[in-house]
């Protein structure tokens, strides 16, 4: 039955089924870039590409949950002092544990011990030095397809973590749940 299954649909089959103007859709999908997905059905892929890069229809339901004038209790909210204040405190409680922040460098390989940087700093010219700078912990921040390709060793890591060329990128999105009491 076909309205049972709309939220599992693309997005754009149940746009194009409501609006016959493209600023419409696109006006009723802004939604599905939040989380760095599109909303266009791929024919070439199963179920549309609802499974790889393809929002499903459900997420035009985010504006009505965020802006419905009954919700007092959920919505869009942003931190006080502004998301920059969310990193700060996240860095000044790695620093309270010990974590040491390097800044003005590139790191241009990984290894299971540590990091290969250069100086990346506007003022540095010339010949850049490669430092190594062991660590007990390495948090990479990058696009898991790009880090594999690029940054990280061949020779080390588990399978499960080596890209083997299928992987055409990941959502452009970071999510962070932060559970509060009011």
């Amino acid at each position: 039955d076909g309205a049972k299954s709309w939220p599992l649909k693309p997005h754009s089959e149940v746009l194009d089924a409501i609006f016959t103007n493209n600023k419409m859709r696109a006006l009723a999908s802004f939604q599905d870039l939040y989380v760095g997905l599109e909303p266009y059905k791929n024919e070439k892929q199963l179920f549309g590409g609802v499974i790889k890069k393809t929002a499903p229809a459900v997420f035009g339901l985010l504006a009505a949950l965020e802006l419905h004038p009954t919700n007092n209790k959920a919505g869009v909210f942003a931190p006080i002092g502004g998301f920059r204040s969310v990193g700060n405190a996240f860095q000044s409680l790695a620093k309270d544990c010990g974590v040491q922040f390097q800044y003005n460098k590139t790191v241009t390989k990984i290894t299971k011990n540590g990091v290969y940087t250069i100086d990346s700093s506007i003022s540095s010219t010339g010949e850049k030095d490669v430092e190594f700078l062991p660590a007990d912990v390495i948090v990479v921040n990058a696009d898991f397809p790009f880090a594999t390709r690029t940054l990280l060793d061949p020779k080390e890591g588990d399978e499960k973590n080596k890209d083997n060329g299928s992987s055409s990128g990941s959502a452009a999105t970071t999510a962070t749940t932060i559970p509060i009491d009011r």
